[in-house]
């Protein structure tokens, strides 16, 4: 994928925000732009009517899959602060 100034340029003030940023993202694609015309999910849409479908649905597979992961990650650590709170209010080390 050929990455805009723009898009470098969002970045890059994100990550010097000290903001996390998601390795995966949702290119640019027909199929995405083809969900309102036609008024359909991806798997609702037609391969013969619209270019790399296939491409598209491993791209949301692939963003979904990372958005889980880091909120199991935001949950588990929230456990974890919560645990810790609690046993500093218990007197446990």
């Amino acid at each position: 994928m050929i990455r805009s100034r723009s898009l470098a340029h969002i970045q890059n003030n994100l990550i010097a925000a000290g903001l996390p940023l998601l390795k995966s993202e949702l290119n640019e694609r027909d199929a995405f732009k083809a969900i309102f015309s036609f008024r359909q999910t991806l798997d609702g849409l037609n391969a013969d009517e619209v270019p790399n479908l296939d491409k598209a649905k491993l791209n949301v597979w692939e963003f979904v899959t990372e958005v889980i992961e880091r909120l199991k990650e935001v949950e588990e650590g929230g456990r974890k602060k919560g645990e810790n709170e609690v046993s500093e209010l218990a007197g446990v080390a």
